[in-house]
Order: structure tokens, then C-alpha cells, then sequence
């Protein structure tokens, strides 16, 4: 309803050319319903403007198969190496502060040698499980973490 339109009285009929208070379309879910089963709120508004191309839904497009087993795959790799850098990280430190009885050494050498392969495994695989607009990010975020966790297993190794 415009500013300058008055709704009709209640009984009175409306003046030719004059709009009443409700527009008499009825929507299309309630084609079935008659127009005085609709309430005030289930007319569109007079004067709606239609949604932006920026604020309508749109479905989000599905993932390719190829994608998803790619994904899944990367993730059972990834995992796979981050359980295998959990048990290297744990004989390094249990044979640098002795929580086991190595007297040689051994921990430590076949430690680094497990948490060499498992460590690049970890920190390649895991960013590709992610969404792929995420792969940069993972992957600088993986990096970042290798690096920092290789640099604190140097130190801890020069302790010994």
C-alpha cells in the first residue's frame, strides 16, 4: 500500500482506482487455499523488492567422486603417517630421558629414521584432505608445524 492510498472501510466498497490493503495475488504455495484461508503475514508485501543476485541461495555444486576418493584417500595416508610420528616421536623421548632401558641408543637412531618418512607423510597428506579451497592454508599451516616440531626434536636431540 502507497502512502497517499487510504485502505477502504470496513463494508464500504473501495473507490475505483484505489488499491484495497492487501494486493488480491495469492502465492503459488497456496494455490490451493482460497484468499480468505490466507492470513495478513502470507501476502507478499506491496512493495518488496526482489532478493540481489547476491542474497539468493544457490545449491552448493556436489563433489566429484574422483575428488572425494582422492580426498579420502590423502586422509587415510595422512593418518596413517601421524600414528606412525606418534610412536617415533615417543622412542626418541623415552631413549633421550631414559624412560626405558636403551643403554645404546637404539631409540634415538631408529626413532629418527621412522619420524623422517612419517613426519613428511603427516605434513604432505593431511592438507590434501582438506576442502581443496583450503589446500594453501593447511599446507603452509602443516609446513609451519613440521618445521617447528623437526627444529624442537634437534634441540631435544642436542641435549643428549
Amino acid at each position: 500500500m502507497n502512502n497517499d492510498e487510504t485502505p477502504a472501510a470496513p463494508g464500504a466498497a473501495a473507490e475505483p482506482g484505489r488499491r484495497t490493503a492487501h494486493p488480491a495475488t495469492v502465492p503459488p504455495w497456496a494455490s490451493d487455499l482460497g484468499a480468505d484461508d490466507l492470513g495478513p503475514f502470507d501476502y507478499p508485501a506491496p512493495d518488496a523488492q526482489p532478493l540481489s543476485p547476491a542474497t539468493t541461495w544457490r545449491p552448493t555444486p556436489t563433489q566429484r567422486p574422483v575428488v572425494l576418493t582422492f580426498r579420502i584417500g590423502c586422509a587415510l595416508i595422512g593418518g596413517t603417517g601421524g600414528a606412525a610420528l606418534w610412536l617415533a616421536l615417543y622412542l626418541i623421548v623415552s631413549s633421550v630421558f631414559g624412560l626405558t632401558d636403551d643403554p645404546h641408543g637404539y631409540g634415538i637412531v631408529f626413532g629418527v629414521l621412522f619420524y623422517v618418512p612419517a613426519s613428511i607423510a603427516c605434513a604432505v597428506f593431511v592438507p590434501l584432505a582438506f576442502p581443496k579451497r583450503r589446500w594453501r592454508r593447511a599446507g603452509a599451516t602443516s609446513l609451519l608445524l613440521w618445521g617447528a616440531l623437526t627444529a624442537l626434536l634437534v634441540v631435544m636431540l642436542n641435549l643428549v
